[in-house]
């Protein structure tokens, strides 16, 4: 039986070895860097020898406990008072370790007589706090407990006494009643309710086995004894639990991983952010100042990291708004992006959000605070999305310039994650026997069929633009490792901060920061503070410092990043000291303490003393000032109407395509219906829904007046329509452009259609007055283009549907003087024919020589003038910037007497970024020959084309490269002439997207156009309607701008950071401004100005929502 074992264990490891990887993405040997910004510094330098060493048995491995590679713990402190801060390290299976510094960056191990190793089992994170306010650091340990053969608790580490520079500490988590037992993760110790002391929240853990799967609603007010995060009271003695009673979530589903505590709103209470790993949503936690807590991350975040792990909060752009970062697992290099697991398929995406949970996406997140109580995700806009399996996130000012940069910890020493292992592991009894617990030693020689890839640390810094700069060439000595845990410190008081980290399976890495040795250093601020008896090192208070237009603001909370807390007191950098105006202390009781000479650049103490001033956090809150303000109209006028989109999925048809092009509306056309003198308005629906038409009263509000004749279209999507008199009778007829991209060729459900008004508001369907009008539409226009007296009529089409990319027949109709219409496009603009996949149209006298000519924004495509001459037209681009355009405004927006353009497109905030050199292209042909056309999107990743889709899309879609690459491996190391084949590339349609910047095009005379990227802000998003409007009275028109788009690939993420802007060209560039306190969420569609009781209003169309109103407020 021993013989037939051995021959197995061979036979496996013969198969796993072909399997296995074991290489690093950036090259194994130390980087040597010419301009060096941080050095590496190893054991032989420092003295640290310590490693956290994993070792699987049968009872105990990563097959029943799949957080076995995430890393151990590190908390930074002064703990034996000699003004140095010192290091103490967990490990999962062994000792922990304290290290002393003892100057010049090295450090001595007194582990053994601090008494603080630690139990056997497993450890995770580890705080610092001062528990009973003696002065004297303690440390807080989170242990695993009653799970498999681990019966760990919490342990609370209390120094007693420091004898000869060594702190001595004894453990007094029973006494405190913080012996907790459970799947810990890391512990925060902050007064949630301000009662003087502290309170801790413990984050924990779950696991797949403990049975969290299933709707979200089921595990709501449920609490897990082992899972279940848990808030304890600090009742002077000892700690009381409150976790259900503080509305904190407690339940099996919270897979913890990161904890945060800031107050994110400025109303001087603290708050909480918990990352979780897997389906459960992230929570956002704000303190309701009554001792509980209100999760709110679903009201003010649009979406989330899908495998939360570290947080860190911190303003990055000194507007004093506290912003977010969260951690996840998207790799940076090409061949581990190909082969590892994706994003989930689009129907399990919509599966989980039908079961509650939010959206989330797997790649960095950074939640940029908007002040208004809601964030915009602008990781990809930021670059810092993709570092791989990322742990911890530290945001501080590593050349103290005041802007806080970003470091981020990363590797693992296992990729559960790869495509390859995952397939064989689906296929082998070893997925039978890690599921039912029956794992033998043998078997644990599969792990070795998981890819060990070390990776590099990141280190970013801020471009003070809301962008970071990747300083990988500027860390000298840099190598790949498994880091997590990581602190920011200065260790050798020289006033930079440097860093450390806790590497898996080798010894911690010091990183020197050598900014003040080189002289480019700026000033800092550097506090410790001594707070009250209750909270002597004063945690929770907030410093800010005033400088010129800036608020710099940093918060002392010492438990940030991934199981690790830095090191009491405040560091901040402020660049040129003499640009600080003033300097806050504001501390957790809320009073404060103003300093005007406070000394940089040396280590100060800050004293709270009673009878302070409270402190006015409304002066910390951005400003309500803002040129314009708008609010919600909605309720006041009844003009209830929700578009609801049909539940069609384009991926379902044609799986490869980018985006999808059904879900355009709603319709929105304003217009005086009934001859009243007021304005009514049309609402266009999805399939199968019927459309709205609402009549206004003398009094401002709407009434449902829907003729019966809509419900017969109500298989029809409308996406457009216009008013307007097409039979010169003196009364609004109305034309409604279809879309939704469901039905093909001659459907009935593909022509577009007309209403005639009989004068009174009665509306009759004509179904022969656009003959022949199929197609999948996207917008309609009308305007007397031949100067007959009479309205003609423009339908842009989308798509062709089954031929994505294919350019559809556009329509134009000519009015025949009696309100019927023949279709011209033949004759009068050929170009039509093939111009492209039209998104928006505006007629307009764009060339100045007394016709109306077309502008068309095209997805695929150019801004295209359609220039009219004496009936026909003819095409040219307005200028050669090809993008994904979604909508256009043409007006003289700078007053130079000639029009000009302005065009939305998808934004910067996206993992797409072509430019001139490295577009994107999409290449359409028949290449598996199945008499069905597919769509290659490619785009660039460090100078190389590649593919978008992932393996499993493409495999899917391409059965015979599933045949030809077997392994994922191979396919992520194959170019596209292997994948496709050299000739059909040859022999495929081409498109190209050379930006997606949002654009402003100056018309410079002659129908020259120079392109301006729009403001950062507008970036961060799609822009999908835009509307002109005189707000202010000065005769020039500002813009009011609407985005957003869910309806794209999933592995492209969702375009969600828009919340309604207004734009306004001051000196000759676009300023952008927010819409006041007013918020607008959604996919918004439409803008369009209505009057209501004599005053201006906007009706904002947002797709699969309700319809809002909006004023603005003078």
């Amino acid at each position: 039986m021993r013989s037939l074992i051995i021959f197995a264990s061979l036979f496996i490891l013969g198969s796993l070895s072909f399997f296995a990887c074991d290489r690093s993405a950036t090259g194994a040997g130390p980087v040597k860097a010419e301009d060096p910004v941080f050095r590496l510094l190893k054991k032989e330098q420092t003295g640290l020898d310590f490693v956290n060493q994993l070792r699987q048995s049968s009872e105990f491995n990563v097959f029943n406990y799949m957080y076995f590679f995430n890393g151990g713990g590190l908390a930074a402190g002064d703990f034996n008072q000699d003004g140095l801060v010192d290091l103490y390290f967990t490990s999962n299976m062994g000792p922990n370790k304290l290290f002393l510094n003892e100057g010049n960056l090295k450090f001595k191990d007194v582990t053994d007589a601090a008494k603080v190793a630690g139990m056997e089992g497993w450890t995770s994170g580890a705080t610092i706090v001062d528990i009973n306010n003696d002065g004297m650091l303690d440390i807080y340990v989170s242990q695993m407990g009653e799970y498999k053969t681990i019966n760990g608790r919490n342990q609370l580490f209390v120094c007693k006494e420091v004898v000869d520079g060594i702190p001595h500490f004894e453990d007094e988590a029973i006494p405190y009643g913080l012996d907790l037992a459970g799947f810990a993760t890391q512990a925060t110790f902050f007064d949630y309710d301000l009662d003087g002391d502290l309170d801790m929240y413990q984050l924990n853990h779950s696991l797949h086995a403990n049975g969290t799967f299933g709707q979200k609603a089921t595990f709501v007010g449920t609490q897990h004894p082992t899972s279940g995060d848990k808030l304890m009271r600090n009742d002077g003695d000892t700690f009381t639990e409150v976790t259900m009673a503080a509305g904190i979530n407690s339940t099996v589903i919270g897979y913890g991983l990161g904890v945060a505590t800031a107050d994110v709103n400025l109303d001087g209470w603290p708050d909480i952010y918990i990352a979780n790993d897997f389906h459960e949503n992230d929570y956002l936690y704000l303190n309701q100042k009554d001792g509980t807590f209100k999760e709110v991350l679903t009201e003010q975040i649009q979406h989330t990291s899908r495998f939360s792990m570290g947080v860190d909060i911190a303003d990055i752009n000194n507007d004093a708004q506290p912003d977010i970062v969260t951690l996840d697992m998207l790799p940076e290099d090409p061949y581990i992006l190909k082969t590892s697991l994706a994003e989930d398929s689009y129907e399990v995406f919509q599966f989980k959000l039908r079961y509650g949970y939010n959206q989330q996406f797997s790649r960095n997140n950074l939640q940029l605070n908007n002040g208004n109580g809601t964030f915009s995700e602008i990781g990809l806009y930021a670059g810092v999305e993709a570092t791989d399996w990322s742990w911890a996130p530290l945001f501080f000012d590593f050349e103290n310039d005041g802007y806080r940069d970003l470091f981020i910890s990363n590797g693992i020493p296992r990729r559960m994650n790869d495509i390859d292992y995952i397939n064989f592991r689906e296929n082998s009894e070893l997925r039978w026997k890690g599921n039912t617990d029956n794992l033998e030693e043998e078997d644990l020689v599969m792990v070795d069929s998981m890819p060990r890839i070390k990776v590099a640390n990141k280190f970013y810094r801020n471009a003070h633009n809301l962008r970071f700069t990747d300083l990988g060439k500027q860390i000298d000595g840099a190598l790949v490792t498994y880091s997590t845990a990581a602190i920011y410190a200065d260790l050798d008081n020289d006033g930079d901060l440097d860093v450390v980290v806790n590497n898996q399976e080798d010894e911690p890495y010091v990183y020197q920061n050598l900014s003040v040795d080189k002289g480019a250093a700026g000033d800092f601020i550097h506090l410790e503070f001594a707070g009250t008896p209750q909270n002597r090192h004063g945690i929770g208070a907030t410093v800010v410092a005033y400088k010129g237009q800036e608020t710099l603001l940093v918060q002392h909370f010492p438990t940030r990043g991934y199981l690790a807390a830095v090191p009491l007191g405040v560091y901040l950098g402020v660049g040129e000291q003499a640009q600080v105006d003033s300097v806050l202390v504001i501390w957790p009781d809320q009073t404060y303490q103003r300093y005007t000479d406070l000394a940089f650049n040396t280590l100060q103490t800050v004293t709270w003393s009673a009878n302070l001033p409270r402190f006015d956090f409304q002066r910390l809150h951005l400003p309500k000032t803002a040129p314009y303000q708008f609010t919600d109209q909605t309720a006041a006028v009844r003009l209830n109407f929700r578009h609801d989109e049909n539940p069609y999925v384009d991926f379902d048809r044609e799986a490869l395509m980018p985006n999808m092009v059904s879900a355009e509306g709603p319709a929105v056309a304003v217009g005086d219906v009934n001859g009243d003198g007021l304005d009514d308005v049309f609402l266009g629906a999805a399939k199968r829904d019927t459309s709205h038409l609402f009549l206004q009263l003398p009094n401002g509000t709407f009434r449902d007046a829907t003729p019966a004749v809509f419900a017969e279209s109500a298989l029809l999507e409308d996406v457009d329509a216009r008013w307007a008199d097409l039979d010169n009778d003196g009364d609004l007829d109305l034309v409604v452009a279809n879309g939704g991209n469901e039905f093909r060729g001659n459907n009935p459900a593909r022509l577009q259609r007309g209403y005639r008004n009989d004068g009174r508001g009665n509306l009759t369907l004509d179904l022969e007055m656009f003959p022949n009008s199929y197609l999948t539409a996207s917008v309609t226009a009308v305007a007397d283009y031949d100067g007959d007296g009479w309205q003609d009529v423009f339908f842009g089409a989308r798509a062709e549907p089954w031929h994505y990319g294919q350019p559809p027949r556009s329509l134009l109709y000519h009015n025949n003087g009696n309100g019927t219409f023949t279709e011209v496009g033949a004759q009068a603009a050929p170009a039509l024919a093939k111009v492209g996949m039209v998104t928006d149209g505006q007629w307009a006298d764009i060339d100045q020589d007394g016709d109306l000519d077309l502008v068309l924004s095209l997805e695929w495509g150019n801004i295209e003038l359609l220039l009219n001459d004496g009936g026909q037209f003819q095409a040219q681009p307005a200028a050669q910037q090809e993008s994904w355009w979604n909508t256009l405004l043409v007006h003289d927006f700078d007053q130079d007497g000639d029009l000009d353009i302005l065009a939305g497109s998808y934004g910067e905030n996206s993992k797409l970024t072509p430019t001139p050199e490295e577009p994107l292209r999409l290449y359409t042909n028949d290449f598996d020959r199945n008499e069905q056309e597919e769509h290659i999107l490619t785009y660039y990743l460090d100078g190389k084309e590649y593919a978008f889709a992932t393996y499993a899309e493409l495999t899917k879609q391409l059965t015979y490269l599933k045949k030809k690459y077997l392994h994922a491996r191979d396919f992520a190391r194959a170019s596209l002439d292997d994948l496709f084949g050299k000739d059909q590339l040859a022999a495929a349609q081409v498109l190209r997207v050379t930006s997606l910047s949002h654009t402003y095009f100056e018309n410079t005379g002659g129908l020259k156009f120079v392109a301006h990227r729009l403001p950062d802000r507008l970036q961060f998003s799609t822009v999908n309607t835009l509307a002109a409007v005189d707000l202010d009275g000065d005769g020039r028109q500002e813009v009011l701008v609407g985005g957003n788009f869910d309806e794209c690939n999933i592995e492209m993420g969702r375009y969600d950071a828009s919340y309604g802007q207004v734009l306004r060209l001051e000196n000759g560039n676009w300023k952008d401004y927010p819409l006041g306190e007013l918020s607008i969420v959604g996919k918004v569609k439409a803008i369009v100005p209505i009057q209501i009781n004599g005053q201006p209003h906007f009706v904002i169309g947002r797709n699969d929502a309700a319809v809002e109103v909006i004023r603005q407020e003078k």
